[in-house]
């Protein structure tokens, strides 16, 4: 597994760059965010199981978004596959999940926070319950869903915003740096960037608002 992360990592050209941020202050961000949240609750869609992010089908569909020279040897293939890790991923909440309406209303808002490009926007709520694990891994650009040539894909960012307190047993790793964090806290990084990866072996949920978008160039 660790050749084939140095594998990715290479063809990324990844510097483990993100950025810290707070959004606190946002009022219409976090109210917005705050209503998505609290609808996952209110209508009990606790999400479905991610698939291990290195399981067959996971790498499949990981391959499916890069290139055509994207040519991994075989064996490097094969590490990834048969690395079943993950039992219990986190349970995530897509943004087709939601009411069109809270949908419109979340992507309105947050284009007067960040720059986005054809409102190419998407969301979830991540909830890791204890217990929960997301292997080490480098995003999968969403090129094709979002319809852009692979060689725009630096222009692709996550935020995760931790809608949580920090509690003992919560991880969270960005590139080679441990996070601790207070509600509305957030982390920033593109895709091809940085490595990332979590678990919790606490005994409180935590969880997340995550959003991935094309930024204007």
């Amino acid at each position: 597994m660790k050749e084939w992360m140095a594998y990715i990592k290479e063809y990324h050209k990844a510097d483990e760059v993100y950025k810290k941020l707070n959004i606190a202050n946002n009022h219409a961000l976090v109210d917005v965010i705050t209503k998505i949240v609290e609808y996952v609750k209110e209508e009990n869609i606790r999400g479905t199981d991610n698939a291990p992010v290195y399981d067959k089908a996971g790498v499949v569909d990981f391959l499916a978004n890069y290139p055509a020279d994207f040519k991994p040897k075989k064996e490097l293939l094969k590490t990834a596959f048969d690395n079943n890790i993950g039992d219990r991923p986190f349970r995530t909440t897509d943004m087709n999940r939601f009411p069109v309406a809270l949908q419109e209303e979340f992507k309105a808002v947050f284009e007067e926070y960040e720059s986005v490009q054809n409102g190419l926007i998407k969301f979830k709520v991540n909830v890791t319950r204890p217990g929960d694990i997301v292997m080490a891994h480098y995003d999968s650009p969403a090129s094709l869903a979002y319809g852009i040539p692979y060689e725009q894909t630096h222009l692709e960012h996550r935020l995760l915003i931790f809608m949580t307190e920090w509690q003992n047993g919560q991880v969270v790793q960005m590139g080679n740096d441990l996070l601790q964090w207070k509600k509305y806290d957030a982390v920033k990084w593109s895709i091809k960037n940085c490595m990332h990866g979590g678990a919790n072996f606490g005994f409180d949920e935590r969880i997340a608002f995550v959003v991935s978008w094309v930024q204007k160039e």
